[in-house]
């Protein structure tokens, strides 16, 4: 008797069967392999996806709870949930850069440019605010101060971009 047959399972027809590969091991066809990014892009993508998430953040318990901070900040609740909402839509925006596998310099210089007008209005309202009570600054001056260090970080990844 021969010793390979034994070893090869036959179907019911007598046909040899077809052994497929584990799920795991096949490749989409319709998504190419990409190789992972440059460590410059990572640190792009990282810097934007850490802002990102304070923005998720900021932006929902701003419009979760605007309503019932608006005494302890002294700005109109719907002030703080239009802010919070506005906030939301900005940090999508980021997250969709933040994603890419490849970060593109143009992107990542539009977020900083839009964070320094951002930072310059937190700061103008800040100041003119009338009736904004001391921790209303303070709430407002540190988010300011938090996306001041996130454009920063955001700044040196965009001049290792290409």
């Amino acid at each position: 008797m021969d010793e390979d047959a034994s070893k090869r399972p036959e179907s019911e027809d007598g046909a040899q069967p077809r052994l497929e590969k584990p799920l795991q091991s096949r490749q989409r066809l319709s998504t190419p392999r990409v190789p992972e990014g440059e460590p410059a892009t990572r640190f792009a993508n990282m810097a934007l996806g850490l802002y990102a998430t304070m923005c998720n953040i900021v932006g929902l318990v701003f419009t979760l709870t605007g309503a019932f901070m608006s005494d302890w900040l002294g700005v109109s609740g719907t002030i703080l949930t239009i802010f919070g909402v506005l906030v939301l839509l900005w940090s999508f925006m980021v997250t969709l850069y933040a994603n890419r596998r490849v970060s593109r310099r143009g992107e990542v210089q539009r977020v900083i440019k839009i964070n320094v007008v951002l930072i310059a209005m937190a700061a103008v309202w800040i100041a003119l605010a009338d009736g904004m009570t001391r921790d209303g600054r303070l709430v407002f001056g540190a988010l300011a101060l938090a996306t001041a260090g996130f454009t920063v970080a955001q700044y040196f990844a965009s001049r290792t971009l290409n």
